[in-house]
């Protein structure tokens, strides 16, 4: 009489061919796609799950190239990519690949990173505010005067006038740091393509706004993206762009399914230009919904995208964890 033997299901999933695993993780995440911080990290997460679970999974040379591939657009998503260093940073991606230690470098980095962004935050004169020059992009009354006022003055403006081109300033507190932003409120009319290249120039991040009432209005913000593209001409698109979609107030019946399909049309465009610093934004000038968060967000991003990341890649390749010591421990864990 034979014995049954136990089914060992690790066994046999580890079995499967690479398409099947790719397969599977296209569902919880495009490895091209990352919307933002949060969702980058939760993603990093999953994966760095499945690559573990078997050394015959993450061994076969089909999933070795999908796994290089999502771990360096993990750092590249960190953004601060000078065209100058994309030479360096090619040599050490075939360095770390080779030596089977991408992975761990680039999660390294990555909350290395953050921790330099807060500790650079923390150290940093009381009273020296930081500047940051934000544009407000869309077309024709899609809210871009209303929000940019609201934010500025605390007052909804509800009638429409036009604008050609107009300058805020307003010095506020994010995450307890002075800022002082410039925020330049820009024509949505096509007749005033004379002043794209300027305000594209001035901009450091861009908000991008759409209206809950017209769709097209999200669809006409990809040739605006692809123009901030063309003009700052960086290595990799890590320029910080918040995408807002406005006037939700108007949704009083089916909004998840609105705002679902407004997110979609925006992500076809992050995927389209392999945008590597984004968020999207739901927003309301009329009820003074997320309006501080959208400028907030692009406070942030900036911050991040101003820190260099090839020292500190290069830093974690010489010292690994010990390079851990010498900043201020956190309580958050991270996967190696």
């Amino acid at each position: 009489m034979s014995i049954k033997q136990p089914f060992n299901f690790l066994a046999n999933f580890s079995s499967l061919p690479p398409e099947i695993y790719q397969h599977i993780l296209s569902f919880a995440i495009d490895p091209k796609l990352f919307r933002s911080k949060h969702e980058t990290h939760s993603d990093i997460v999953f994966i760095a799950n499945f690559q573990s679970l078997s050394k015959k999974i993450s061994h076969s040379k089909e999933m070795q190239d999908y796994f290089n591939d999502f771990w360096w657009r993990v750092y590249e998503c960190q953004g601060s990519i000078s065209r100058k260093s994309l030479h360096d940073l090619e040599l050490i991606k075939i360095d770390l690949m080779k030596r089977g230690e991408l992975r761990r470098k680039v999660i390294l980095a990555r909350f290395i990173k953050f921790q330099t962004v807060k500790g650079t935050l923390k150290n940093a004169k009381n009273g020296a505010a930081e500047e940051y020059r934000m544009v407000v992009i869309g077309e024709e009354g899609v809210g871009k005067s209303a929000l940019t006022i609201f934010y500025v003055v605390n007052i909804f403006v509800d009638l429409y006038d036009p604008t050609i081109e107009d300058s805020y300033r307003k010095v506020a507190q994010v995450d307890n740091r002075v800022a002082l932003l410039e925020i330049m409120d820009t024509a949505g009319n096509q007749d005033f393509e004379a002043f794209k290249q300027n305000y594209t120039t001035f901009g450091n991040c861009f908000v991008a706004v759409c209206s809950v009432d017209n769709l097209e209005t999200v669809k006409a913000l990809r040739h605006r993206v692809e123009y901030i593209i063309k003009i700052k001409e960086r290595p990799v698109n890590d320029t910080p762009i918040v995408f807002v979609i406005n006037k939700v107030d108007l949704l009083e019946t089916n909004r998840d399914e609105t705002l679902n399909e407004f997110k979609k049309e925006i992500n076809l465009i992050i995927k389209e230009f392999s945008l590597l610093n984004t968020s999207i934004v739901e927003s309301s000038a009329k009820k003074g919904e997320n309006i501080n968060l959208i400028f907030e967000e692009g406070v942030r991003m900036e911050r991040f995208y101003r820190v260099d990341s090839l020292p500190i890649l290069q830093n974690v390749i010489s010292k690994d964890s010990a390079l851990l010591q010498e900043i201020k421990p956190s309580k958050r864990c991270f996967i190696m």
